[in-house]
């Protein structure tokens, strides 16, 4: 994601929730997350540039989900 912000985003009908990005606006990870799913988002923690931790209460317990941004094998780091 290269929005200019980080952090959460809510509109109507849907939720992003960006993490930290380098001051190039490149690199950003986050979620898009639409319906009744935006009520049971209970964290998120950016990890760093690449990665973050998404919590979610579900019926009987709590889900943490962990994205990865990965660079491709042409990629220049």
């Amino acid at each position: 994601m290269r929005w200019p912000h980080d952090g959460w985003i809510k509109k109507k009908i849907y939720l992003i929730i960006q993490g930290i990005r380098n001051p190039n606006g490149q690199h950003g990870t986050g979620f898009l997350i639409t319906g009744c799913a935006t009520q049971c988002i209970i964290g998120f923690e950016p990890i760093n540039e690449r990665m973050y931790k998404l919590r979610i209460k579900v019926k009987f317990d709590n889900v943490t989900v962990i994205g990865v941004y990965a660079l491709t094998e042409d990629e220049n780091k």
